[in-house]
């Protein structure tokens, strides 16, 4: 479940819509602190990247776990000859600057 409140209150202008963007999966709540989102930047964004995820049997077949440190690893390769593969990766900015991927 994907969370999105717009928080009036921190928003002068309307120019950027801040409010609050949070992920539910599992029972589990990300990023684990309040912070603040910028909506209109981020939401587009999620969109987008929610599209270009590929299916991957192998990936989705493994222990979740597992699979999210072989996600993790493609994403971020410790090695720098290594090129990134974004296609899994769809973490919001604002969790990000959180370290949560």
């Amino acid at each position: 479940m994907i969370i999105v409140l717009k928080v009036n209150e921190w928003n002068n202008d309307g120019t950027f819509d801040n409010g609050i963007l949070i992920f539910c999966i599992d029972g589990n709540f990300f990023p684990k602190e309040i912070v603040t989102s910028t909506l209109s930047y981020e939401v587009p964004l999620l969109k987008k990247n929610l599209k270009k995820v590929t299916v991957n049997k192998e990936l989705y077949s493994m222990q979740k776990n597992k699979a999210f440190a072989e996600i993790y690893n493609m994403t971020f390769p410790k090695d720098i000859d290594v090129d990134n593969d974004y296609r899994f990766d769809i973490t919001p900015q604002s969790f990000a600057d959180n370290d949560c991927y």
